[in-house]
């Protein structure tokens, strides 16, 4: 996409490169909301790039069609905004992903996208720290107001330095004595998924998954998937 411009389509001479259009297109151009899209769909990804693009607020650093290499891009290449897919594959957790995003980058916004009408998505999403959930079939228009509102959102502005937050997140009452791991196998517990599923998801074993759910049973001192559900639901809420 071209930002700046270079003639006046009358066949005269452009501004010099210090003139007064040069500065304003690049003070644009640092002013706008930078987005990562993470989604494994090439179609919808790249065609969501090219729609946002066309906007001259919004910048695309990247894009990927997995969260597996997302830490190491956002210590190369931070942005202010994460448009996140749900369901990514084995391995690929869209959920998973943010919650280890909103602990190591508390002031990254991230909003988590999906075409599934599985009502458990959004308030799974923000137990993991999204701040918004945006259906993919949702007109580009609003797409980008609701880009626009989030990155507003905060009073301290977005975060522009490259490294984690030092006062990143942490989960608090039973949760806390979770690992990161049995955090992800416990999101997937609240959204009733079996542990076949879940070792799927997170491409692991399904022996190794039940060996986490025993955990995650014992640490929050419950008997069965359920009350683990409603006892994090509740440490969430205190």
């Amino acid at each position: 996409m071209i930002r700046g411009v270079v003639g006046d389509g009358s066949g005269g001479l452009s501004r010099p490169p210090g003139g007064r259009k040069h500065i304003a297109g690049a003070s644009q151009r640092r002013s706008a909301i930078r987005v990562g899209i993470v989604d494994d769909h090439p179609v919808f990804r790249l065609g969501l790039k090219r729609a946002l693009e066309r906007e001259s607020d919004i910048d695309i650093p990247w894009e990927m069609g997995s969260p597996a290499s997302l830490d190491a891009v956002m210590r190369k290449t931070p942005v202010d905004v994460i448009l996140m897919d749900v369901y990514m594959g084995a391995g690929k957790d869209g959920i998973a992903a943010t919650r280890e995003v909103t602990e190591k980058w508390p002031d990254v916004k991230v909003a988590v996208i999906s075409a599934s009408l599985d009502e458990r998505i959004a308030p799974a999403s923000k137990r993991a720290g999204a701040q918004m959930f945006l259906p993919k079939s949702m007109p580009v228009s609003e797409m980008v107001g609701s880009i626009r509102r989030l990155a507003s959102s905060s009073a301290s502005g977005p975060q522009r330095g490259g490294k984690p937050g030092r006062h990143a997140k942490r989960p608090t009452g039973r949760i806390g004595g979770l690992s990161p791991r049995q955090r992800q196998v416990l999101d997937h517990l609240r959204l009733g998924r079996t542990n076949r599923d879940i070792a799927a998801r997170l491409g692991i074993s399904i022996g190794t998954v039940n060996k986490h759910v025993h955990e995650v049973l014992t640490v929050l001192k419950v008997s069965n998937r359920t009350q683990a559900a409603a006892a994090a639901r509740q440490d969430i809420s205190a």
